[in-house]
C-alpha cells in the first residue's frame, strides 16, 4: 500500500501559503502557531508543531488535524508527476528519490489572480483549467508554473516550470512596488557588485533560471498546444508562455509559441504544414535571433511588431490594430531594419 509522503519545501510553501506562521525546524518538524478550529487562543505556539513527513499537525493543547484539512477539496495535495533524473548528482540533491532514479513532486490548482506573474499576463483560472497548468509545492520546481507540453504525434508528455513567485520575492528584497523589469535589473546588480549571499533561500530561488524543464525534456521539439492547431488558419507565434493566455482569449486560439529562440528540425516540419504565418517577438535580441532562425528555414512570412510588452494592458489592442492598419511587416524587412538599426548604433558610438 503506498504511504503518502512529503517534503520539507513542501510543508513550507504550503505553511506560507495559508498564512500560517512557523518557527524553528527540528528534526523532522516545523513548530507552527496552532491553526486547529478547536484552539482558544488562535495561532499560538502552544507547543503545536507539523510532522514534516506526514503533514500532521499535533498541538499539546487541542490535539492533532492535518494539513490537507485547510486545502480545499480540489487542491488537495497529490503526487501525479514523475520526473527523470537521468544525473546521478541530480539524484543527490532529493530525498524523495524512489530506487528506481524516478523523483516525484507534488503540485495543485493554480488560482492566477494570488500571484503577480500570471495576474500581469492575463492568466485566467479557465485557461489554466483548460491546459491543466499547475502550481508546484515541491521540489526542484517549487514555487513554479507547470504548464503541460503534450505532443500525441511523437508522444511527448512534457512541461515547462516558469518562475511563479519572483516578482513578489523580489518586491521582499527590495521593499518596492516596481515593475518585474527594473527588480530584476536592480537584483542583477546586485548579484555582480555586491555578491549576494547564495546561502539565503530567498536569494537562491531568485538566482534560479527564470524557465526550467526536466532533464531530457523533449519539448524543444515540439511546438504548444499542437494537437488542436488548424493548420488551414494564420498561426500566430509568440517567444515563450507568457503571452499565450492574452493571444489565446483576446485574439486567436491558433496560437503557439517556440521555447528559446533556437528551433529544431521538427518544429520547422511542424511549421511547414501553416499555411500562414504571424510572428510577434518580443522586442528585444531574443525576440530579433527568432525571427532571424524562423526566416532562415521558413523563408518569407509576416511580423507584428509592436513595443508593447504582454504585461501591458493595451497588449492585444495593439497587435489587434496592426493586423486591422495592415502594418505588419514581411520578415526580410524585419530583418533589414534590425541590421540597419544596429549599424546606426555602432556608428553612433564611434
Amino acid at each position: 500500500m503506498f504511504r503518502k509522503r512529503y517534503d520539507q519545501e513542501t510543508i513550507i510553501s504550503i505553511l506560507d501559503r495559508l498564512g500560517i506562521k512557523r518557527g524553528k525546524i527540528r528534526n523532522g518538524y516545523i513548530k507552527i502557531h496552532c491553526p486547529l478550529p478547536q484552539h482558544h487562543g488562535k495561532y499560538n505556539f502552544s507547543n503545536c508543531s507539523i510532522f514534516i513527513d506526514t503533514g500532521i499537525i499535533s498541538c499539546f493543547v487541542c490535539g492533532k488535524g492535518h494539513i490537507n484539512q485547510f486545502l480545499k477539496h480540489e487542491e488537495k495535495i497529490k503526487p501525479i508527476v514523475t520526473l527523470d533524473f537521468s544525473k546521478e548528482k541530480e539524484k543527490k540533491k532529493y530525498n524523495n528519490v524512489n530506487k528506481d532514479g524516478k523523483y516525484k513532486f507534488t503540485h495543485i490548482l493554480l488560482n492566477p489572480t494570488k500571484y503577480f506573474y500570471t495576474t500581469a499576463r492575463g492568466f485566467t483560472k479557465e485557461f489554466c483549467e483548460e491546459f491543466n497548468i499547475r502550481e508546484c509545492l515541491s521540489g526542484w520546481y517549487n514555487d513554479y508554473l507547470i504548464i503541460p507540453i503534450l505532443d500525441k504525434k511523437q508522444n511527448i508528455v512534457d512541461f515547462e516550470a516558469r518562475k511563479l513567485k519572483e516578482y513578489e520575492y523580489l518586491k521582499r528584497y527590495y521593499t518596492s512596488d516596481e515593475s518585474l523589469t527594473i527588480l530584476r535589473q536592480k537584483f542583477k546588480d546586485d548579484r555582480f557588485e555586491n555578491k549576494l549571499d547564495e546561502n539565503n533561500d530567498l536569494v537562491e530561488y531568485l538566482l534560479k533560471p527564470k524557465v526550467l524543464y526536466q532533464a531530457g525534456s523533449k519539448i524543444y521539439s515540439t511546438l504548444w498546444n499542437i494537437d488542436n492547431l488548424d493548420r488551414d488558419k494564420t498561426l500566430y507565434i509568440v517567444e515563450g508562455t507568457g503571452s499565450l493566455c492574452r493571444i489565446y482569449y483576446g485574439l486567436s486560439k491558433n496560437v503557439t509559441c517556440i521555447f528559446g529562440a533556437k528551433l529544431d528540425k521538427q518544429q520547422i516540419i511542424y511549421l511547414k504544414e501553416f499555411k500562414d504565418i504571424v510572428v510577434i517577438p518580443d522586442y528585444d535580441e531574443a525576440g530579433s535571433a527568432l525571427v532571424n532562425n524562423l526566416h532562415q528555414e521558413l523563408g518569407e512570412f509576416k511580423i507584428c511588431s509592436i513595443k508593447t510588452e504582454d504585461t501591458d494592458r493595451s497588449y492585444i489592442n495593439d497587435i489587434k490594430n496592426a493586423i486591422k492598419n495592415e502594418n505588419l511587416i514581411t520578415s526580410t524587412r524585419y530583418i533589414y531594419y534590425l541590421y540597419y538599426k544596429k549599424i546606426k548604433e555602432n556608428n553612433n558610438g564611434i
